[in-house]
């Protein structure tokens, strides 16, 4: 099974893609958390694969053989259903024997890697299915709130990659604390072993050879020239486009304000409130899209949500035929602009960007707040 998905999540695999979505009977896909031979990413997107219209997904704790006795029971009484009328004799005769159904309830899926917020500058684990247990543990330096983080978390929860997370205190980064980490004071940075890399590209360049058997660059050249100016794209236009509409708006910055005010202990949050309305719209006045009238922007910011979902119109992922960090830049950067109510409605008129941020959440959470 893992093999045959293997190839069925490169271009080797299209034949036995083709045939799995013209699978269109109903479907009650089982699940094993736990699974030691078919990986949790893998299933997900096997699932999304399928062209049933009727398909429902159970998940249980466990390895490959240790399904739960009550899904064997429920699987019964679901193919009886589907194979014959739910009322009839031989439906009626199996639940005799079994007693009543169980009502049952899909338990929502883990993300790995996930964990509760953490005070600032303090650590928190995060553990990953399939981490390397053999190399030393990579800690993440962060703001918690910044794109450049979400894509990272999502890079080494993809990969499998264990790390710890240290939230940066932002008053303390003038001061020097993080300057052997970080001596451009720029976050999020990792420590890995004695060698620290900051700057999320160079990030997720360094961590790729870390489990090469997940990888986020695509092999073929052209794709990975592709991926590398998708990445620009997200990294160096949509995010200003998020820093001007969620953090410069007063009528939006209030959506975000509580969790700036997290990394900011002891500063009061109308303060805080003004520090922010006062430093981005400095900065973005400076680099020139702040100087442009709200409605233009919000045009802007449509035609660039526009272009993305006729990018992934008719395909699952950005570029190529499987996750890369494109996907993962510009989920980071949309996240963060949709704090902006005008995002939320530009949003609402696509028709295939929701799908496929539920695609790359499955496979690559954000791993924790």
């Amino acid at each position: 099974m893992q093999t045959e998905w293997r190839q069925a999540s490169d271009p080797g695999g299209a034949a036995l893609r083709e045939a799995t979505s013209a699978v269109r009977a109903p479907l009650l896909f089982l699940m094993q958390l736990e699974d030691e031979r078919v990986r949790r990413a893998h299933a997900l997107v096997l699932f999304d694969v399928f062209g049933s219209g009727d398909k429902r997904l159970h998940a249980h704790p466990g390895a490959h053989a240790a399904i739960a006795v009550e899904e064997i029971d429920f699987a019964v009484d679901f193919m009886l259903g589907v194979l014959g009328d739910p009322g009839s004799a031989a439906l009626q005769r199996r639940r005799g024997c079994f007693g009543a159904p169980r009502q049952y309830h899909c338990r929502p899926l883990a993300h790995p890697g996930h964990c509760g917020r953490s005070d600032a500058g303090a650590s928190e684990r995060i553990s990953v299915p399939g981490r390397k247990e053999d190399r030393s543990m990579i800690t993440l330096y962060q703001f918690k709130t910044s794109p450049f983080t979400e894509k990272v978390r999502r890079a080494m929860n993809f990969k499998g990659i264990a790390f710890e997370v240290v939230e940066v205190e932002r008053a303390k980064v003038p001061e020097g604390k993080y300057a052997e980490v970080s001596p451009t004071g720029k976050f999020p940075c990792i420590r890995d072993g004695d060698q620290a890399v900051w700057d999320s590209t160079d990030i997720i360049h360094h961590i790729e050879g870390i489990n090469p058997e997940r990888p986020l660059v695509p092999a073929d050249a052209r794709d990975a020239a592709l991926a590398h100016v998708i990445e620009d794209w997200a990294d160096e236009s949509l995010y200003f486009y998020e820093m001007t509409m969620r953090l410069s708006w007063e009528h939006n910055l209030d959506a975000a304000l509580d969790e700036f005010s997290e990394t900011m202990p002891g500063v009061p949050k109308q303060q805080l409130r003004e520090l922010v309305l006062a430093g981005v719209g400095q900065l973005v006045q400076t680099q020139g899209l702040g100087r442009k009238p709200q409605e233009q922007i919000v045009r802007d910011a449509e035609r660039h949500i526009e272009a993305l979902d006729a990018m992934l119109r008719g395909r699952e992922w950005l570029v190529g035929a499987a996750l890369s960090y494109a996907d993962l830049a510009v989920i980071a950067q949309l996240n963060a602009l949709l704090y902006a109510r005008e995002a939320q409605a530009a949003l609402e008129k696509t028709s295939s960007i929701k799908a496929w941020m539920t695609r790359v959440d499955a496979i690559a959470p954000r791993g924790g707040n």
